[in-house]
């Protein structure tokens, strides 16, 4: 009788390949919970649908008081060096994405116990809707318009002092 939800998060592979791949993971939930249509729905999600997720719940929630708890951290040296790894059994590779991994299971647990979360439907969706989900703009770590972006910024300071020292 008792009511319980329990997720996983499992199997990190990477897609793709340089630096536009990304992490993708196994989503399994577990649950007897009325409001979800299947018992065990098992989905793919990448890290920065788990960024998305936090973010919909903290635009609903947070002005309510309500405490959301934090996501994994973003970590863009931690990513960047798996986009660009070639081999794939670089022990602090997998150390980083043992954590990252551990921390995602983490976060979507500690959120499915907070009775209101749990039947949010952004969070039943990420966890039970098997399409991908729309892609969150905060979250992308370094996409490579993003690099572009950053690299041009870095010019255009290293050009305004190069010009203010001529003056």
């Amino acid at each position: 009788g008792e009511e319980y939800i329990q997720i996983t998060v499992t199997s990190p592979h990477k897609v793709g390949d340089g630096i536009s791949s990304y992490m993708a993971y196994t989503v399994k939930t577990n649950t007897n919970l009325s409001y979800f249509k299947k018992k065990d729905p098992s989905v793919i999600r990448r890290f920065s649908d788990f960024l998305g997720l936090r973010d919909k719940l903290s635009e609903k929630y947070l002005q309510n008081g309500r405490i959301i708890p934090p996501a994994p951290d973003k970590s863009i040296v931690g990513m960047t060096k798996i986009k660009l790894a070639k081999e794939e059994d670089n022990a602090d590779q997998y150390t980083f994405v043992e954590k990252r991994r551990a921390a995602l299971e983490r976060y979507l647990n500690r959120t499915a116990q907070h009775p209101s979360l749990r039947v949010d439907p952004d969070f039943r969706e990420f966890l039970e809707l098997e399409a991908e989900l729309p892609k969150s703009s905060q979250t992308s770590t370094l996409s490579s318009k993003n690099v572009m972006r950053m690299i041009s910024k870095v010019g255009e300071k290293v050009v305004n002092y190069a010009t203010r020292m001529e003056e």
